[in-house]
């Protein structure tokens, strides 16, 4: 590839953020906070858990995170070495 164009882990992060922001959209309408819970997904790269950050008027958290290693074209579960192996 010449040109430079090949997506990076930021692309991918920010395609499942916006596919899970905008399932919640089109499934619950805009109101889909009150929902978001029942939304926690595991997800393609970092899994999404919300919860509120402390009271009911303030944002929300994403309280799950995972970090990973990638070397060639393995990748590997930094905070959980025996996960996410490939042969």
């Amino acid at each position: 590839n010449t040109s430079n164009i090949e997506p990076d882990e930021g692309a991918m992060l920010g395609v499942q953020t916006a596919f899970y922001f905008f399932s919640a959209l089109g499934k619950y309408g805009k109101n889909f906070a009150r929902c978001i819970v029942s939304l926690n997904t595991p997800g393609i790269q970092n899994p999404f858990y919300f919860q509120r950050s402390h009271t009911e008027n303030d944002g929300w958290e994403n309280r799950e995170f995972v970090l990973f290693k990638q070397e060639g074209f393995r990748r590997t579960n930094v905070m959980r070495p025996d996960l996410h192996k490939n042969p």
